[in-house]
């Protein structure tokens, strides 16, 4: 063995230990909040879209739809640029804070959470890179109503199964932040009954914004405290 080695009970060995927790202590909650910051990227380009255009249940007809989301290309590029890592860090995220639950409540809501990322980089790719070459192609009405339909169905999914895990997450964590633990718990409500109606065909396009939109903006707030905390 060599004779720069440690042994685990050293002072030495301990301090490297408790560093190396420290460090992952943070990792988590850090991309957690860089995660929701990109996603809150992405809702401001889903407000600047327009319903019409990029929200669910949003549209008033199929022809009002195709000419909203040919007029609203680069919001819906922008919308898919920030969502796409911002989804993909949200699922790294949560499955890290998963891994490191004690309760199994909790590490299910966490493994929600991530799973609620991977419906979204469907979702935020489908609003940039799909619905407006759809809109502004000749004799594709049949096209653009199949990908609008599944990214209607999609997008209320994602609330929906947002909701359920927010509300694991916040009822099940034992050293929730109080604020943003309450924030979480009322938006992840909000979205589950906006996810359910939206799959029940009684969507409203406002709500399902707003629930993901505050659910997000509590997620991020989940992250500081807890990188805040880690320090």
């Amino acid at each position: 063995m060599s004779s720069t080695a440690l042994h685990p009970s050293s002072p030495a060995a301990v301090a490297t230990a408790q560093e190396a927790g420290l460090a992952q202590g943070r990792a988590a909650p850090g991309l957690l909040l860089i995660a929701c910051l990109l996603v809150l990227v992405t809702c401001g380009a889903y407000v600047m879209a327009g319903p019409q255009a990029a929200m669910p249940a949003g549209a008033s007809s199929l022809d009002a739809a195709r000419a909203a989301t040919a007029g609203a290309g680069g919001w819906m590029l922008l919308a898919c640029w920030a969502g796409i890592p911002g989804d993909a860090l949200l699922t790294v995220a949560s499955l890290m804070l998963a891994q490191r639950a004690a309760a199994p409540g909790l590490r299910a809501g966490w493994i929600m959470v991530a799973l609620v990322g991977a419906v979204f980089l469907g979702v935020d790719t489908m609003v940039g890179q799909v619905l407006p070459p759809l809109a502004a192609a000749t004799q594709a009405e049949g096209a653009y109503l199949a990908a609008r339909t599944l990214f209607d169905a999609l997008f209320h999914m994602g609330t929906f199964i947002g909701g359920v895990g927010a509300l694991m997450v916040a009822w099940s964590s034992v050293q929730r932040p109080r604020v943003w633990g309450t924030w979480l718990g009322g938006s992840g409500l909000l979205a589950v009954l906006a996810g359910a109606a939206g799959l029940l065909g009684w969507g409203w396009w406002l709500a399902t914004g707003a629930a993901v939109t505050m659910m997000v903006a509590a997620l991020a707030g989940w992250g500081w405290a807890g990188f805040r905390s880690a320090h």
